[in-house]
Protein backbone atom coordinates (compact mmCIF):
# COMPACT_ATOMS: atom_id res chain seq x y z
CA UNK A 1 0.00 0.00 0.00
CA UNK A 2 1.67 3.28 -1.08
CA UNK A 3 1.90 6.08 1.44
CA UNK A 4 -0.32 9.12 0.87
CA UNK A 5 0.73 12.74 1.47
CA UNK A 6 -1.16 16.02 1.18
CA UNK A 7 0.77 19.05 -0.05
CA UNK A 8 -0.37 22.55 0.88
CA UNK A 9 -0.46 23.77 -2.70
CA UNK A 10 -3.01 26.12 -4.32
CA UNK A 11 -2.66 24.47 -7.75
CA UNK A 12 -4.76 21.42 -8.59
CA UNK A 13 -2.65 18.29 -9.01
CA UNK A 14 -1.86 14.83 -7.72
CA UNK A 15 0.86 12.37 -8.59
CA UNK A 16 2.49 9.01 -7.95
CA UNK A 17 6.26 9.19 -7.54
CA UNK A 18 9.17 7.17 -6.23
CA UNK A 19 11.32 4.26 -7.33
CA UNK A 20 11.42 1.30 -4.95
CA UNK A 21 8.52 2.47 -2.76
CA UNK A 22 6.06 4.61 -4.75
CA UNK A 23 4.01 7.19 -2.87
CA UNK A 24 1.08 9.43 -3.78
CA UNK A 25 0.92 13.20 -3.28
CA UNK A 26 -2.38 15.10 -3.46
CA UNK A 27 -2.42 18.89 -3.53
CA UNK A 28 -4.73 20.61 -1.04
CA UNK A 29 -6.43 22.39 -3.96
CA UNK A 30 -7.74 19.02 -5.18
CA UNK A 31 -9.29 18.30 -1.79
CA UNK A 32 -11.03 21.67 -1.89
CA UNK A 33 -12.42 21.31 -5.42
CA UNK A 34 -13.52 17.68 -5.55
CA UNK A 35 -16.41 15.87 -3.91
CA UNK A 36 -16.05 12.35 -2.50
CA UNK A 37 -16.97 10.57 -5.75
CA UNK A 38 -14.47 12.62 -7.74
CA UNK A 39 -11.76 12.04 -5.13
CA UNK A 40 -12.41 8.32 -5.42
CA UNK A 41 -11.75 8.54 -9.17
CA UNK A 42 -8.58 10.57 -8.54
CA UNK A 43 -7.20 8.11 -6.00
CA UNK A 44 -7.98 5.12 -8.24
CA UNK A 45 -6.21 6.97 -11.06
CA UNK A 46 -3.05 7.39 -8.97
CA UNK A 47 -3.20 3.79 -7.76
CA UNK A 48 -3.42 2.80 -11.43
CA UNK A 49 -0.09 4.54 -11.95
CA UNK A 50 1.41 2.65 -9.01
CA UNK A 51 0.07 -0.78 -10.01
CA UNK A 52 1.16 -0.26 -13.63
CA UNK A 53 4.70 0.62 -12.57
CA UNK A 54 4.45 4.16 -13.92
CA UNK A 55 5.86 5.89 -10.85
CA UNK A 56 9.53 5.43 -11.79
CA UNK A 57 9.13 6.66 -15.35
CA UNK A 58 6.81 9.48 -14.36
CA UNK A 59 9.49 10.63 -11.93
CA UNK A 60 12.03 10.63 -14.77
CA UNK A 61 9.56 12.46 -17.04
CA UNK A 62 8.96 15.06 -14.33
CA UNK A 63 12.72 15.64 -14.01
CA UNK A 64 13.14 15.94 -17.78
CA UNK A 65 10.20 18.34 -17.94
CA UNK A 66 12.07 20.62 -15.54
CA UNK A 67 15.19 20.64 -17.68
CA UNK A 68 15.47 23.90 -19.56
CA UNK A 69 16.86 23.13 -22.99
CA UNK A 70 17.83 26.79 -23.36
CA UNK A 71 20.19 26.50 -20.40
CA UNK A 72 22.14 23.68 -22.04
CA UNK A 73 24.83 23.97 -24.73
CA UNK A 74 23.42 23.55 -28.23
CA UNK A 75 24.80 20.06 -28.85
CA UNK A 76 23.66 18.86 -25.42
CA UNK A 77 20.16 20.26 -25.94
CA UNK A 78 19.90 18.54 -29.33
CA UNK A 79 20.95 15.25 -27.73
CA UNK A 80 18.49 15.56 -24.85
CA UNK A 81 15.51 16.80 -26.89
CA UNK A 82 14.47 13.48 -28.54
CA UNK A 83 14.71 11.65 -25.20
CA UNK A 84 12.74 14.38 -23.46
CA UNK A 85 10.00 14.37 -26.10
CA UNK A 86 9.78 10.57 -26.00
CA UNK A 87 9.37 10.55 -22.21
CA UNK A 88 6.74 13.30 -22.42
CA UNK A 89 4.79 11.33 -25.02
CA UNK A 90 5.00 8.24 -22.81
CA UNK A 91 3.86 10.34 -19.84
CA UNK A 92 0.78 11.53 -21.74
CA UNK A 93 -0.10 7.98 -22.76
CA UNK A 94 0.35 6.74 -19.19
CA UNK A 95 -2.24 9.29 -18.07
CA UNK A 96 -4.79 7.80 -20.45
CA UNK A 97 -4.09 4.33 -19.03
CA UNK A 98 -4.44 5.63 -15.47
CA UNK A 99 -7.72 7.34 -16.43
CA UNK A 100 -9.08 3.90 -17.29
CA UNK A 101 -7.87 2.60 -13.93
CA UNK A 102 -9.58 5.54 -12.23
CA UNK A 103 -12.88 4.67 -13.87
CA UNK A 104 -12.52 0.97 -13.10
CA UNK A 105 -11.77 1.75 -9.46
CA UNK A 106 -14.65 4.18 -8.96
CA UNK A 107 -17.07 2.72 -11.56
CA UNK A 108 -18.72 6.11 -12.00
CA UNK A 109 -18.50 7.50 -15.54
CA UNK A 110 -20.13 10.84 -14.69
CA UNK A 111 -17.79 11.43 -11.74
CA UNK A 112 -14.81 10.67 -14.00
CA UNK A 113 -16.01 13.28 -16.51
CA UNK A 114 -16.63 15.79 -13.70
CA UNK A 115 -13.05 15.26 -12.52
CA UNK A 116 -11.71 16.10 -16.00
CA UNK A 117 -14.00 19.13 -16.16
CA UNK A 118 -12.85 20.48 -12.80
CA UNK A 119 -9.20 19.87 -13.65
CA UNK A 120 -9.74 21.80 -16.89
CA UNK A 121 -11.33 24.85 -15.27
CA UNK A 122 -12.92 24.20 -11.93
CA UNK A 123 -13.20 26.99 -9.39
CA UNK A 124 -13.98 27.35 -5.73
CA UNK A 125 -17.38 28.24 -4.38
CA UNK A 126 -20.86 26.84 -4.85
CA UNK A 127 -21.85 29.62 -7.25
CA UNK A 128 -19.04 28.66 -9.61
CA UNK A 129 -19.70 24.92 -9.32
CA UNK A 130 -23.38 25.48 -10.13
CA UNK A 131 -22.35 26.79 -13.55
CA UNK A 132 -20.36 23.67 -14.49
CA UNK A 133 -22.12 21.53 -17.08
CA UNK A 134 -20.81 18.02 -17.78
CA UNK A 135 -22.82 17.62 -20.99
CA UNK A 136 -21.46 20.89 -22.41
CA UNK A 137 -17.92 19.88 -21.42
CA UNK A 138 -18.25 16.51 -23.12
CA UNK A 139 -19.58 18.22 -26.25
CA UNK A 140 -16.48 20.42 -26.21
CA UNK A 141 -14.29 17.34 -25.75
CA UNK A 142 -15.94 15.66 -28.74
CA UNK A 143 -15.52 18.73 -30.93
CA UNK A 144 -11.85 19.04 -30.02
CA UNK A 145 -11.18 15.36 -30.66
CA UNK A 146 -12.84 15.42 -34.09
CA UNK A 147 -11.53 18.78 -35.33
CA UNK A 148 -8.87 18.31 -37.97
CA UNK A 149 -9.15 21.02 -40.59
CA UNK A 150 -6.32 23.06 -42.03
CA UNK A 151 -3.54 23.80 -39.60
CA UNK A 152 -5.61 22.72 -36.57
CA UNK A 153 -3.92 19.31 -36.57
CA UNK A 154 -0.43 20.83 -36.65
CA UNK A 155 -1.33 23.36 -33.95
CA UNK A 156 -2.76 20.64 -31.69
CA UNK A 157 0.39 18.57 -32.12
CA UNK A 158 2.80 21.42 -31.41
CA UNK A 159 0.78 22.67 -28.43
CA UNK A 160 1.02 19.30 -26.66
CA UNK A 161 4.63 18.25 -27.36
CA UNK A 162 5.97 19.83 -24.15
CA UNK A 163 3.12 18.70 -21.88
CA UNK A 164 3.37 15.86 -19.36
CA UNK A 165 -0.43 15.41 -19.39
CA UNK A 166 -2.89 15.43 -22.29
CA UNK A 167 -5.40 18.27 -22.37
CA UNK A 168 -8.36 17.44 -20.19
CA UNK A 169 -10.81 17.60 -23.10
CA UNK A 170 -8.69 14.97 -24.86
CA UNK A 171 -8.66 12.79 -21.75
CA UNK A 172 -12.43 13.02 -21.37
CA UNK A 173 -12.98 12.16 -25.04
CA UNK A 174 -10.53 9.24 -24.92
CA UNK A 175 -12.17 7.83 -21.79
CA UNK A 176 -15.64 8.11 -23.32
CA UNK A 177 -14.40 6.43 -26.50
CA UNK A 178 -13.04 3.56 -24.41
CA UNK A 179 -16.36 3.19 -22.59
CA UNK A 180 -18.27 3.28 -25.89
CA UNK A 181 -16.04 0.55 -27.32
CA UNK A 182 -17.47 -1.89 -24.77
CA UNK A 183 -14.10 -2.62 -23.13
CA UNK A 184 -15.14 -1.04 -19.83
CA UNK A 185 -18.28 -3.19 -19.50
CA UNK A 186 -16.36 -6.28 -20.61
CA UNK A 187 -13.84 -5.83 -17.77
CA UNK A 188 -16.63 -5.25 -15.25
CA UNK A 189 -18.11 -8.59 -16.34
CA UNK A 190 -14.79 -10.21 -15.43
CA UNK A 191 -13.70 -10.81 -19.02
CA UNK A 192 -10.04 -9.86 -18.89
CA UNK A 193 -6.66 -11.58 -19.00
CA UNK A 194 -5.41 -13.01 -15.73
CA UNK A 195 -1.77 -13.78 -15.03
CA UNK A 196 -0.18 -15.74 -12.22
CA UNK A 197 1.37 -19.09 -11.31
CA UNK A 198 -1.82 -20.95 -12.21
CA UNK A 199 -3.16 -18.84 -15.07
CA UNK A 200 -1.90 -18.41 -18.62
CA UNK A 201 -4.82 -16.64 -20.29
CA UNK A 202 -2.60 -14.68 -22.63
CA UNK A 203 1.20 -14.34 -22.86
CA UNK A 204 2.56 -10.92 -21.92
CA UNK A 205 4.38 -10.71 -25.25
CA UNK A 206 0.99 -10.69 -27.02
CA UNK A 207 -0.03 -7.57 -25.11
CA UNK A 208 3.33 -5.94 -25.81
CA UNK A 209 2.97 -6.68 -29.52
CA UNK A 210 -0.58 -5.34 -29.55
CA UNK A 211 0.53 -2.16 -27.76
CA UNK A 212 3.40 -1.68 -30.21
CA UNK A 213 1.09 -2.10 -33.18
CA UNK A 214 -1.42 0.31 -31.68
CA UNK A 215 1.11 3.09 -31.09
CA UNK A 216 2.73 2.53 -34.48
CA UNK A 217 -0.69 2.85 -36.10
CA UNK A 218 -1.38 6.04 -34.15
CA UNK A 219 1.95 7.50 -35.28
CA UNK A 220 1.18 6.69 -38.92
CA UNK A 221 -2.30 8.17 -38.62
CA UNK A 222 -0.93 11.35 -37.05
CA UNK A 223 1.70 11.69 -39.77
CA UNK A 224 -1.01 11.29 -42.40
CA UNK A 225 -3.21 13.90 -40.72
CA UNK A 226 -0.34 16.39 -40.52
CA UNK A 227 0.57 15.83 -44.18
CA UNK A 228 -3.04 16.23 -45.29
CA UNK A 229 -3.43 19.37 -43.19
CA UNK A 230 -0.27 20.86 -44.70
CA UNK A 231 -1.54 20.11 -48.22
CA UNK A 232 -4.92 21.70 -47.52
CA UNK A 233 -3.26 24.76 -46.00
CA UNK A 234 -0.99 25.11 -49.04
CA UNK A 235 -3.95 24.80 -51.41
CA UNK A 236 -5.88 27.46 -49.52
CA UNK A 237 -2.84 29.76 -49.56
CA UNK A 238 -2.49 29.34 -53.32
CA UNK A 239 -6.20 29.97 -53.82
CA UNK A 240 -6.07 33.10 -51.65
CA UNK A 241 -3.03 34.33 -53.63
CA UNK A 242 -4.82 33.77 -56.95
CA UNK A 243 -7.93 35.59 -55.70
CA UNK A 244 -5.77 38.48 -54.53
CA UNK A 245 -4.18 38.73 -57.96
CA UNK A 246 -7.59 38.75 -59.68
CA UNK A 247 -8.85 41.56 -57.47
Amino acid sequence: MPELYVSQTPFFNAGAYGIDQPFIVVHSAALELLDDDELRVLMAHELGHVISGHALYRTIAAILALISLGALPMLASLAVLPVRLAFLEWSRKSELSADRAGLLGAQDVVAAHRLDMKMAGGGRGEAFRAQLNVDAFMQQAHEYATSGEGLDVVYKLLSTLALTHPMHTVRAAELQRWVSSGEYDRILRGEYARRGPETTDRPLRDDMTAAGNYYAGEARELATQVADAAKRAAERAREAFRNAQKS
